[in-house]
């Protein structure tokens, strides 16, 4: 085998080892950006069930305030802040 053919199959062998070692970061990138992509929409639905969590939380003040209340006639401040208790939770679920 002439010196001119050893360095061909060399330079083709190279060629190769970097093609293969290219392809194979690429597709470890790729598959860390997939994984991070789906980590962060996760992120983002934890966020709106928190959210939903924190209005219905909030929504105990103006609950307990009525529940509390005497037998008498029902407050109109207090079932206002209620209803709206209600309807921002209503909101947060939805």
């Amino acid at each position: 085998m002439s010196l001119h053919h050893l360095l061909r199959l060399a330079g083709a062998v190279l060629a190769a080892v970097t093609a293969i070692l290219a392809m194979h970061a690429n597709w470890t990138e790729w598959r860390s950006w997939r994984a991070a992509d789906a980590g962060s929409r996760a992120l983002a639905d934890l966020r709106l069930g928190l959210v939903a969590a924190e209005r219905v939380s909030r929504e105990r003040g103006p609950t307990n305030a009525r529940l509390g209340a005497s037998d008498g006639p029902a407050d109109p401040a207090s079932v206002t802040a209620l209803a709206q208790a209600r309807e921002a939770t209503d909101l947060a679920l939805a």
